[in-house]
This record gives C-alpha cells, structure tokens and sequence, in this order.
C-alpha cells in the first residue's frame, strides 16, 4: 500500500483520545528481481499511476485517500 509523505500528523491517541495525519500520495514504483529454474535474472520495473477515490470507516477510524493519476492526498484519523 501506498503510505504517502506526511504533511501534517497531530494529536496523541493515548492522551488526547484522536490521531490524525494529512499525506501528499505519490505513484507507486516497483523493482522486481525473478530468477528462473535456468539460471537466468528478469528484472520487471512497474509504475502505477492509479485513479481512485477510497473511503474506509469504522467506529473509531476514517481513511479518505483521492488519487488522480497517481498524485493526491490521504487523510486519516483515529477516534476513541
């Protein structure tokens, strides 16, 4: 999953009873090294440039993350 660049993280779950953090998401690079039964190396390089919009909640959590290719922004937040 992408995890993002933290813009902004704030409050303490413990103390506070909410936690909450804003992400700047970027497009997601992978590196794969495969060997085959012959001995041989393949590399596969992969870049995702996704467009989606995702809301996940639940009684004590919301995740809302937009992305347009690849580019956006996460909000997350933890609620007692």
């Amino acid at each position: 999953m992408n995890k993002g660049i933290t813009i902004v993280e704030g409050g303490h779950y413990q103390k506070k009873g909410h936690w909450y953090r804003l992400c700047l998401l970027l497009p997601i690079v992978r590196y794969l090294e495969v060997i085959s039964l012959h001995k041989k190396v393949q590399k596969e390089r992969r870049i995702s440039f996704d467009t989606s919009i995702r809301l996940t909640s639940n009684e004590n959590y919301v995740n809302i993350r937009v992305t347009f290719i690849g580019f956006g922004f996460g909000f997350e937040i933890y609620i007692k």
